[in-house]
């Protein structure tokens, strides 16, 4: 990474409802940095909403693997 340090992200747990969801703040990563985490990684995208699709193509065309997994 060019002598340059690679921040770790910050785990932040929510409560929602009972449930407990641990979540990645990746406000102090680099957008390269994330990038080379997952670039020969396979990237599922499970029931997607409104913007998913669209996501989802993003990445397609960026030469990402991916898969979508939809309910029938």
């Amino acid at each position: 990474m060019n002598g340059t340090k690679l921040l770790s992200p910050k785990v932040q747990t929510y409560n929602i409802k009972g449930t407990i969801e641990n979540v990645l703040n990746l406000r102090n990563i680099k957008l390269r940095d994330a990038l080379n985490v997952v670039k020969n990684e396979q990237i599922s995208v499970l029931g997607y909403g409104s913007q998913g699709r669209g996501q989802s193509l993003n990445l397609r065309d960026q030469n990402y693997p991916v898969i979508l997994g939809l309910r029938k």
